[in-house]
């Protein structure tokens, strides 16, 4: 559910600076950082409907590096992330703000 969606049209994408953009799907979802071309790449912010949302580093339109997923339970996860997956040492914190490390 949180993983790489497919969007295919966009509904607006608004430049913010010279490598700042806003982009808004028909989804209700929305990405706030860099691009590569027509792709998410750099930093970036991407919010889901319902409430989750990803701060963190993209590559190639997916989550790849360092980053933050905030789920809508709640619960958040901080760590590596490789071509969309969790990967390597992470931390799961639960919403009663329980950590486990991954």
């Amino acid at each position: 559910m949180y993983g790489q969606e497919r969007f295919k049209t966009s509904t607006r994408l608004l430049k913010l600076s010279t490598s700042q953009f806003r982009r808004q799907y028909k989804s209700g979802a929305v990405y706030h950082g860099e691009f590569d071309g027509n792709k998410r790449a750099g930093k970036g912010l991407f919010k889901w409907p319902n409430g989750a949302c990803y701060d963190g580093e993209y590559m190639d339109n997916k989550r790849h590096g360092k980053g933050r997923q905030y789920f809508a339970d709640g619960s958040s996860y901080d760590g590596d992330f490789v071509q969309d997956l969790r990967h390597g040492f992470g931390q799961l914190t639960w919403p009663d703000g329980e950590v486990s490390l991954t």
